[in-house]
C-alpha cells in the first residue's frame, strides 16, 4: 500500500523526513490560503501591541 503524506508547510515536511526517515518523494507540500479579505496592515503601534500582549521578542511581524 502506498501512501502520500501532505503537509501544510515545508518545515513540517522536513521535520518528518527527519524524525520518521519517510522519503521526501513521499510527502506533498499543501499550502493553505485565505482569501485576501482576511489581511490587513498594521501600523508600528498595532504591532507592538500584540508583540506587548504575548510577550512576543523575537521580530515575528
Amino acid at each position: 500500500m502506498h501512501r502520500i503524506f501532505s503537509q501544510a508547510s515545508e518545515t513540517t515536511k522536513q521535520d518528518i523526513i527527519e524524525y520518521y526517515n519517510i522519503s521526501p518523494d513521499r510527502i506533498s507540500v499543501i499550502y493553505q490560503s485565505c482569501d485576501a479579505s482576511y489581511f490587513q496592515n498594521l501600523n508600528r503601534f498595532q504591532i507592538q501591541t500584540v508583540k506587548d500582549k504575548y510577550a512576543l521578542r523575537r521580530n515575528l511581524f
